[in-house]
């Protein structure tokens, strides 16, 4: 995982931390989704005060899961 850092340093304005709202929108889910998978600790978030944020990075590493859990065997179009 060594490119990890280098996903943080690819531009120097990148925030760390995001709404749930705005992971989310990233993601394309629904805000309910979202928060039943940080319940349940797919994706992890952090508390600041009374707000809650998730690290940009754990989005990353949520969607690198996803396309590695996808069988690459299996075709979209078989019927």
């Amino acid at each position: 995982m060594q490119d990890e850092p280098q996903r943080a340093a690819q531009s120097p304005s990148a925030e760390l931390l995001v709404t749930v709202e705005e992971a989310a929108r990233r993601l394309a889910l629904s805000r309910t989704t979202l928060y039943h998978q940080i319940r349940r600790g797919v994706i992890p978030s952090v508390r600041i005060g009374h707000s809650r944020r998730i690290p940009v990075i754990d989005l990353e590493r949520y969607v690198d899961a996803l396309r590695e859990s996808v069988d690459p065997n299996a075709t979209r179009w078989s019927r």
